[in-house]
């Protein structure tokens, strides 16, 4: 799991070297490659990450984009799809941003999808949210409120 972390990581800094000399702007960089392009196949990373697309662009084709929910790990966001999983150099609160009103922050570390959400689980004081795929997430009490109110919302 390191190895593929510092394989991202590198890959980032080559990226941002070729933007920084001008090659995000033509079709290719040097050798043919696409500066731009990301580990794993996925599109160019774009400039703005205010908007859906922009997280989706980020996400490998493999993985799909039919998000179930997403956490922190680290600098990345560990980002769960129905077809599988992958690693995201973002932060959560520019996922949060970019996704809308298609699910909620839930934890100061999670988002979950609306669609995905099957229930809520109580543990003695723990609030935990059933998802599709048998996930459960915890539920911070400070989005308690807004997360039951988006469950009688549905």
């Amino acid at each position: 799991m390191s190895a593929l972390v510092h394989y991202v990581a590198c890959q980032r800094a080559r990226t941002r070297v070729a933007i920084a000399a001008g090659g995000l702007g033509g079709t290719g960089g040097p050798q043919g490659k696409e500066p731009g392009r990301a580990p794993g196949g996925a599109a160019p990373v774009p400039a703005v990450a205010g908007s859906a697309q922009a997280f989706f662009d980020r996400l490998p084709r493999h993985v799909g984009r039919d998000v179930i929910y997403a956490n922190v790990s680290g600098h990345y966001l560990h980002v769960v799809t129905t077809a599988g999983t992958c690693l995201v150099l973002m932060r959560l609160s520019d996922a949060v941003l970019a996704l809308g009103d298609a699910g909620l922050q839930v934890h100061r570390s999670y988002w979950v999808a609306h669609r995905h959400i099957d229930g809520v689980i109580q543990r003695g004081q723990r609030t935990l949210l059933r998802l599709t795929g048998s996930h459960e997430i915890p539920v911070s009490r400070t989005h308690l409120a807004s997360v039951r109110a988006a469950i009688e919302a549905q």
